[in-house]
């Protein structure tokens, strides 16, 4: 906020968890004009779905994104541009997006906003842009040396508060290579049920395979997650 912004935004997700199912919750702190209440309706309506700055580095793309940049806006779809008027709503009128990291540790980016009208914040991109280039680049570094471990936790814990007790038992399971009917005798469930689990327990994590679920669960554990 020192360089001129009204508000900034650090999103994270750690690549053990880039699926789908992160995105409903995604994990980022923030300060300024991203107010709490601005967050919790963005979460709620898992506006992240339709953030073209997130669907951006996800496809791989590390440019800088302007939020109101004619050229980028000419490209959205409807829901995606709902999402910027929706900031606009909150206050959030104009911003830019830096992706600071794709690689096999996950994504990273920082997202600064201003209140100001355009030629306003186009004059202060012009003075602190090249400075919260650096700044936002030594700071990722120093969070992914630092608190990596903390960082795949917490994520972790955002994943699996969307579970229930008995997707999370299941959750446990998996990992041991027993047959799913033996599972399913263990946990005093019928098999019919036990795959209705198995099925809501698939999509929660993003709609994957029952194989990449395991993996997943397996890396969970592996971890101590679960």
């Amino acid at each position: 906020l020192a360089l001129g912004y009204s508000g900034v935004l650090y999103g994270f997700a750690p690549k053990l968890f880039a699926t789908d199912s992160l995105f409903n919750s995604p994990m980022y702190r923030a300060c300024g004009l991203y107010s709490d209440e601005f967050l919790q309706y963005y979460n709620d309506q898992n506006l992240v779905q339709h953030d073209f700055t997130v669907k951006s580095i996800l496809s791989n793309c590390m440019d800088e994104l302007d939020w109101n940049d004619a050229k980028h806006r000419q490209k959205l779809t409807c829901k995606e541009k709902n999402v910027l008027d929706i900031s606009r709503h909150y206050g959030l009128k104009n911003g830019i997006s830096l992706p600071l990291m794709n690689n096999a540790n996950g994504f990273a980016g920082i997202s600064v906003c201003s209140d100001q009208e355009r030629p306003e914040f186009e004059t202060l991109n012009e003075k602190a842009l090249p400075v919260l280039r650096q700044y936002s680049q030594v700071f990722n570094g120093h969070i992914w040396a630092h608190h990596r471990t903390q960082l795949g936790r917490l994520s972790s814990e955002v994943v699996l508060s969307k579970l229930s007790p008995v997707e999370m038992e299941l959750l446990r399971h998996l990992p041991s290579g027993e047959m799913l009917k033996v599972i399913y005798s263990k946990m005093n469930k019928t098999p019919g049920y036990g795959d209705n689990i198995l099925g809501r327990l698939r999509d929660k994590m993003g709609g994957v395979s029952t194989n990449r679920l395991i993996y997943y669960a397996s890396l969970l554990v592996a971890n101590e997650y679960i």
